[in-house]
C-alpha cells in the first residue's frame, strides 16, 4: 500500500504542478497508464486461471481508455510502459520458477489479442476515419501542401526536441516538479535484490524515452522518420515522449525506498543516495538550470532525509513518507497558477452566444479579428474579455456551428481551402480567417461575422445585433441558405483542380456548382438555374432537403463532404458528390423530392460488435474454468466423488 501510495502521489506532482493539469490528453494518460499498470500488476501476480481472464478484461479496458485519452504520443509511452514492467515481471517469474515458461507465453499472447479485440469500439472507428483527415495526411504532406499555396509556415515539419539537461528541470519547482523522496531514491532503485530486473527494465525505458526526445536525435531520424505518417508524428513532436521519465521515475523511486528499507547498513543506505544527490541536486546548481522555488526543493530533501532516517530507526513509520509527498505536493502547488475566473461563468452564455441561440436557425457565425490573430488560431485568446469573439469552440458547448476553429483531424478539403482563401501564417491544425472574402462566406454560409467593434465593417451593409465587451455581432445582409438547387454544373477530374476552379476569379457559387462526377450522365446542363430547396436538420448527423426544381439539377448542401454522407431521393439510394471542393451535392431529377442525408459509420456497429463479442467471449472463458477448478478441487477433496467410488 505505500509503494502504490508514493507512486500515485509522484505522478500527480508533474501533473499538478504543470499545464498538464489543465491538459486533459495528458493527464488522461497518465491517470489510466497508472490505472493500467495495477490492473496488468493483478493480472501478472493472479494465481488460476479464471482470475488472470477477470484482470485480463480490467487491463484492456484500462488500456482502451489510454487510447481513448490519447490516442498517439500517450498510447505509445503508456503501452510501452505497460511493455516495460510485463516483460520484467514476466522473465523475473520464470527465472524464479514461479511461472513457466508455457504460461508466460501463453499470457503474453493473450494480452496482445485481446487488448485491440475488447477495444474494436474504440480503434475501429478511429482507425478507419482518421486516414480521411490531416492526420492521414502527416505532418510531412500537411508542409508540401501548405508550400503549394504560397503559405509560410511558422512550424516546421521537424520541431525542437529537449535538451540535454531537460531531465535536470524535474527536481525545481514549480513545474513538472517529481518530489525530493523520488529523484533522491530513483537511481537507489537499481540496488534492490528482488526487484532488480524491474528497477533495469524502466531505467532503460527512461533512458530511451529521453534519447528519443532529444533534439539531435530528433534531427538526426528526421529524414527518415519523416517519410511515414507515423514517423512523421514523431519528428513533429519528439519532446512529448518526454512522457515516460515522468511515469518511470515514480516507479523507480518506489523500487528505491524499498530497496532503502531492505539495505543491510547506513553506509549502504548512503552509498544509494549519493547518485541522486549529484544527479538532482549538484548538476542542476552546475548547469545554472533555473528554479522557480528554492525554498520548496529544499523544505522537501530536508523533510526526506529526516523521515528516511526515521524510517530506518523505526520501519513502523515507513508510512509518513507518502505522507511527506503528499505535503510537499500541497506546498508545491500554493505557486502554481490558477484560472482567474470560475469555470461555470465560462460556459455561461454572453450576449453574443444568447443571440445566436435565439437567432441563428441553422446559420454560420464567423470570427473575424486580424490585428489578435496568431499562427496557432484564434483558439489561444483564452481570457475573459476574449469570450465574445466566441473563437475559443465555445459553439460546441452552446451547440452553434461557426465557420472555423482549431481541429488537429480536420478534412483535408477544408484544409486547403482555409489557406487557399486566406493565405496567412497559419499552424498546422488550426484553420481560421482574418478577410471575409465573399465565396467563403457562401460557401460556409456565413450569416453572422464577430469583430472588435473598433473594425471597420468587413461587409457592406452589415448590421450590429448584440455587444460583448469590445466585441460585435452583426448579421450580414442577404446570407446564403444552407442548400440551393442549381442547374448549371462543371465536372473537374480532381479535388486540387476543383479548388482552383473555384477560387478563380468570377466563379458565382450562386449560379454553377463545380463537380468531380458527372451527375445527370447524358443530360447537359442549363445556363439558368431554377427552383427551391429547403433544409432541415433531422438529428447529429441527419437532415432532410425538400427540393423543387423544373429540370435536372444538382441540389447544393453547405455542409462539409465526407464519404460517410449518404443521400436518398425521395426513398430511392443517390449520389453524395464532392461539390464545389468541399461541400456536398445531390443529384436530383426534375420534380419535387424529398432527400435524406444521414452519416453512416458501419465501423462504429462492427466495433461495438466486435468488442462485446470479445468481452462475452473472455467471460464464458473465465466461467467454464473456474468451473472445471470447482469440479478438480471436488474429485481431489476427501468427501469428493471419487473417494466414494475408490470406498465401492
Amino acid at each position: 500500500m505505500v509503494w502504490r501510495s508514493l507512486y500515485r502521489l509522484a505522478l500527480s506532482l508533474p501533473v499538478a504542478g504543470s499545464i498538464y493539469l489543465l491538459s486533459l490528453p495528458f493527464s488522461g494518460m497518465c491517470a489510466w497508464t497508472a490505472l493500467l499498470l495495477a490492473a496488468a500488476s493483478r493480472l501478472l501476480r493472479a494465481s488460476t486461471w479464471p482470475r488472470r481472464f477477470m484482470w485480463l478484461i480490467l487491463s484492456a479496458l484500462a488500456w482502451g481508455q489510454l487510447a481513448s485519452a490519447h490516442l498517439s504520443h500517450g498510447l505509445v509511452v503508456g503501452t510501452a510502459a505497460l511493455v516495460t514492467y510485463g516483460t520484467a515481471r514476466l522473465i523475473t517469474d520464470v527465472r524464479s520458477g514461479a511461472t513457466r515458461a508455457r504460461e508466460a507465453i501463453a499470457l503474453g499472447s493473450l494480452v496482445l489479442l485481446a487488448f485491440p479485440l475488447v477495444n474494436l469500439a474504440i480503434l475501429l472507428p478511429r482507425l478507419a476515419y482518421l486516414p480521411h483527415t490531416t492526420l492521414g495526411v502527416g505532418y510531412v504532406g500537411l508542409d508540401a501542401l501548405a508550400k503549394q499555396f504560397g503559405t509560410y509556415m511558422v512550424d516546421k515539419v521537424l520541431t525542437a526536441g529537449i535538451a540535454p539537461t531537460f531531465p535536470l528541470k524535474l527536481a525545481p519547482t514549480r513545474g513538472t516538479y517529481l518530489g525530493a523522496v523520488v529523484l533522491g531514491l530513483a537511481i537507489a532503485a537499481l540496488w534492490h535484490r528482488r526487484q532488480r530486473s524491474l528497477a533495469i527494465a524502466f531505467a532503460l525505458f527512461a533512458a530511451i524515452c529521453y534519447v528519443l526526445s532529444l533534439d539531435a536525435v530528433a534531427h538526426a531520424l528526421g529524414p527518415v522518420a519523416g517519410k511515414s505518417t507515423i514517423g512523421s508524428f514523431y519528428t513533429h513532436f519528439p519532446n512529448r515522449l518526454i512522457l515516460g521519465l515522468y511515469l518511470a521515475l515514480p516507479i523507480l523511486g518506489a523500487l528505491g525506498l524499498d530497496a532503502w528499507r531492505e539495505a543491510s547498513s547506513n553506509r549502504h543506505r548512503l552509498m544509494m543516495l549519493a547518485p541522486g544527490i549529484v544527479v538532482w541536486g549538484i548538476l542542476p546548481l552546475a548547469f545554472r538550470v533555473p528554479r522557480a522555488n528554492f525554498v520548496v526543493p529544499l523544505i522537501g530533501a530536508g523533510a526526506a532525509a529526516a523521515v528516511l532516517a526515521m524510517v530506518t530507526r523505526r520501519p513502523g513509520l515507513l508510512p509518513l513518507i507518502p505522507l511527506a509527498l503528499a505535503v510537499e505536493l500541497a506546498v508545491s502547488g500554493q505557486g502554481i497558477e490558477r484560472p482567474t475566473f470560475h469555470s461555470a461563468l465560462y460556459v455561461d452564455p454572453g450576449p453574443i452566444a444568447r443571440y445566436l441561440e435565439h437567432h441563428r436557425g441553422d446559420e454560420r457565425y464567423l470570427s473575424l479579428a486580424p490585428r489578435v490573430w496568431e499562427p496557432t488560431g484564434y483558439h489561444v485568446l483564452q481570457q475573459g474579455t476574449d469570450w465574445g469573439l466566441m473563437a475559443t469552440q465555445r459553439s460546441m458547448i452552446f451547440g452553434l456551428e461557426e465557420g472555423q476553429g482549431y481541429n488537429p483531424a480536420q478534412l483535408p478539403r477544408y484544409w486547403t481551402f482555409t489557406r487557399a482563401m486566406d493565405p496567412k501564417p497559419m499552424r498546422y491544425n488550426a484553420a481560421g480567417f482574418i478577410h471575409a472574402d465573399p465565396l467563403v462566406l457562401d460557401l460556409l454560409q456565413v450569416a453572422y461575422l464577430i469583430q472588435p467593434h473598433s473594425d471597420p465593417p468587413a461587409v457592406s451593409g452589415q448590421v450590429p445585433v448584440a455587444t460583448e465587451g469590445t466585441w460585435v455581432l452583426y448579421r450580414l445582409p442577404q446570407p446564403s441558405r444552407r442548400a440551393s438547387v442549381l442547374t448549371s454544373w462543371a465536372i473537374i477530374s480532381s479535388p486540387s483542380q476543383a479548388l482552383a476552379a473555384v477560387s478563380s476569379p468570377g466563379f458565382d457559387p450562386q449560379r454553377q456548382v463545380v463537380l468531380e462526377a458527372d451527375p445527370h450522365p447524358g443530360i447537359a446542363p442549363q445556363a439558368a438555374s431554377g427552383g427551391t430547396a429547403t433544409f432541415r436538420w433531422k438529428g447529429e448527423q441527419s437532415a432532410q432537403v425538400v427540393v423543387d426544381t423544373l429540370s435536372p439539377a444538382v441540389v447544393l448542401i453547405r455542409n462539409a463532404y465526407a464519404p460517410g454522407w449518404r443521400a436518398t431521393v425521395d426513398g430511392r439510394p443517390s449520389h453524395v458528390l464532392p461539390a464545389d471542393d468541399l461541400l456536398q451535392g445531390v443529384p436530383v431529377p426534375a420534380g419535387h423530392h424529398v432527400i435524406h442525408l444521414s452519416y453512416v459509420e458501419p465501423t462504429i456497429g462492427y466495433g461495438l460488435a466486435g468488442s462485446a463479442m470479445t468481452l462475452v467471449g473472455l467471460l464464458v472463458a473465465a466461467g467454464l474454468l473456474q468451473r472445471r477448478q470447482r469440479r478438480d478441487r471436488s474429485l481431489r477433496t476427501p468427501n469428493g466423488p471419487g473417494a466414494a467410488q475408490s470406498e465401492e
